[in-house]
Parts: C-alpha cells; sequence; structure tokens
C-alpha cells in the first residue's frame, strides 16, 4: 500500500485554504459557539471560540 495518494490529497486540501477572521465583540467570557454555512462548499473549521 502506497501513502502516495494519501499525501496527494493531503496536498489539493492545504491549496484549497484560506481564512477567515471574525472579531467578536461579546463581552462575557467563556465558551462560544460559531456556524459557518456556505452553499456548494465543504468547510472545516472549530466549533466555537474562548473569550
Amino acid at each position: 500500500m502506497s501513502i502516495a495518494p494519501f499525501l496527494r490529497e493531503i496536498g489539493a486540501s492545504l491549496q484549497r485554504q484560506l481564512a477567515i477572521t471574525y472579531l467578536s465583540t461579546h463581552s462575557n467570557r467563556g465558551f462560544h459557539r460559531i456556524g459557518i454555512r456556505a452553499e456548494g462548499l465543504e468547510l472545516r473549521y472549530p466549533p466555537g471560540y474562548t473569550r
């Protein structure tokens, strides 16, 4: 079994990355959930952030 196909898949995924930044104005401390939606795209992101 070759790992080449897996490495190609990882390489292709890394080439299609982009960064989205978010500035929270929420004043409460703790964990806050986020949700991101886009039609026709597969999105991978953390479930939230801690302030």
